[in-house]
């Protein structure tokens, strides 16, 4: 079997609705499993699609100003995909990150 991970919201009568089509042989029977998330596991991340875009739109425009900062001003370390010990001690948030890249 091939697994492909679609999403889909249930309508009011129970049904199915993918967002987007399967790229697969029409008439095809295909198994089905849903994952429903619990209360208890909703994501704290979750923005809204339109705050995400607008915050990705003014970081391609101020890239293209050149308004940038230099990635080692975030104690991030791109050879060895670690926070540099440095950020960690100057940054009260640089015990939580470090975790994150443990």
């Amino acid at each position: 079997m091939k697994a492909i991970k679609v999403m889909a919201t249930v309508d009011q009568q129970g049904q199915l609705a993918l967002d987007t089509p399967l790229l697969i042989n029409q008439n095809s029977r295909v198994e089905v499993t849903v994952l429903i998330p619990e209360a208890s596991e909703s994501d704290e991340d979750d923005e809204p699609k339109e705050m995400v875009l607008e915050s990705l739109r003014q970081s391609l425009q101020d890239a293209n100003v050149g308004r940038t900062r230099p990635i080692s001003e975030f104690g991030f370390n791109a050879s060895t995909s670690r926070l540099s010990s440095e950020y960690k001690k100057r940054s009260p948030k640089g015990a939580c990150f470090s975790k994150l890249f443990a």
